[in-house]
């Protein structure tokens, strides 16, 4: 009867035991015979006041009893309680309240004092910080991982499409062959140097390199070369004046067509779009890197009620002692980190997305074969060798317009840089002194 009893109710249950025996005596009393009644009068009302008395007193004294009793086996329940949840704290380093202490305002439980709620609040934004930085970090994995993979990719298409132009050199222009390995081995570096990645920033490296100017550049270099095949000339090479003024007039000279030109503006425009892809990336990693850290380095200084709204959802049964692995539905879940997050994705959500749709857009004409943009970086470089062969190719055909054109504009050309007068072929004639 104790066991299940309140206060209020065992209260009640002693005072109808008394009232119940104070009923029976006064019953007796009636049925007694006058004389009786008489001379018993003063024992009855000494008899029932005095049982009255003690059985006050004696359910007071078990009220008292119960009272303990129930408040003895709260505490042991809250303690077995406890319990059952103390090794989910200790895993985070956080100790169960002692009960002497009042509970924490947050969460109310048994479990957690106004201490623990304030690490668990802790804890908690530890615990979003690492699940954004989480999912953070896999976009920026991803968006590294295709730089990385691009970059390697033209650059194995440099490579090759490198050693392709010497083994055209070697076997179809092999008297060009052995001079020809500087110029080409410029025009390729500079390939690769306009796209290269910086490996200790993980940045796109500043370069001064200019597309159009080392195709020129090397177009330049490779007119001496040619002219002395159209030249048919016995030396094995032209004197180095001579070749200073053959790559002075080559603008008037015009030997390889309109190709520079083409080749210089379709290689530009596709490692330019290279270029810019690999940059977009690097920025959308840089802006990934800004955001989590504005994110999770808030410290609460402007998060509050996201912190405790995480505390609330995360921790607080705990601390009331449930010990299920129960997780929050996805509707309170989710009403929590939109609370969290709403006024960061509000500013970034549009930029981003345009952000997205641009690198797709250009995704998109890098891969194309055919477009009118003319970025595909696979297919210009694979097609160099060639585009230079071509090139190689319309200055044979036009061989004798070539000649005629460099016998006219060399002689110039030859009185203004060199202090010798040479034939076409770029044998001495005679000592010209400087100034006549």
């Amino acid at each position: 009867m104790f066991t299940i009893a309140g206060r209020s109710g065992f209260h009640f249950w002693c005072f109808s035991v008394v009232f119940a025996q104070w009923r029976k005596c006064v019953h007796r009393v009636r049925f007694s015979n006058s004389t009786s009644r008489f001379k018993k009068s003063k024992m009855f009302r000494f008899n029932v006041n005095g049982f009255v008395l003690i059985s006050f007193c004696f359910c007071v004294a078990m009220s008292r009893v119960a009272e303990n009793s129930r408040v003895k086996r709260t505490l042991q329940q809250d303690l077995s309680t406890c319990a059952n949840v103390k090794p989910f704290f200790e895993m985070r380093n956080i100790s169960v309240q002692s009960f002497d202490r009042p509970k924490g305002v947050v969460c109310g439980g048994q479990c957690c004092s106004g201490e623990t709620e304030a690490a668990l609040k802790m804890q908690g934004q530890k615990d979003f910080s690492a699940l954004l930085r989480h999912n953070s970090r896999s976009i920026q994995g991803l968006l590294n991982s295709t730089a990385t993979t691009l970059q390697s990719h033209v650059t194995a298409l440099s490579n090759q499409s490198e050693n392709k132009t010497h083994l055209l050199f070697s076997q179809i222009y092999q008297q060009m062959s052995i001079l020809s390995k500087e110029p080409i081995s410029m025009l390729y570096r500079d390939i690769l140097q306009y796209i290269q990645l910086n490996s200790s920033q993980n940045l796109l490296s500043t370069t001064d390199v200019d597309v159009k100017t080392s195709v020129t550049r090397f177009f330049t270099e490779l007119f001496p070369l040619v002219y002395h095949q159209i030249a048919k000339a016995l030396a094995p090479d032209f004197s180095p004046d001579y070749k200073v003024c053959l790559k002075e007039i080559i603008k008037e000279i015009q030997p390889f067509g309109d190709i520079p030109r083409q080749l210089s503006q379709s290689l530009s425009k596709s490692l330019e779009a290279t270029r810019l892809l690999l940059q977009a990336f690097d920025i959308g990693i840089e802006v990934l890197n800004t955001t989590d850290t504005l994110l999770t380095e808030d410290g609460g200084k402007g998060n509050v009620e996201c912190h405790h709204a995480l505390m609330k959802m995360t921790y607080c049964p705990k601390c009331l002692g449930l010990v299920g692995k129960e997780k929050p539905c996805s509707g309170y879940c989710l009403n929590v980190l939109r609370g969290c997050l709403t006024k960061y994705v509000a500013e970034l959500d549009s930029p981003w997305n345009s952000y997205v749709e641009a690198i797709e857009r250009l995704v998109i004409a890098i891969k194309q074969h055919n477009n009118e943009v003319g970025v595909n970086v696979d297919l210009v470089i694979r097609g160099l060798d060639t585009r230079i062969s071509e090139a190689i190719m319309y200055a044979m055909e036009k061989e004798h317009e070539i000649d005629v054109r460099v016998s006219f504009a060399i002689v110039l050309c030859l009185l203004y840089f060199c202090r010798y007068d040479y034939d076409r072929l770029g044998h001495e004639l005679i000592y010209v002194p400087p100034g006549t």
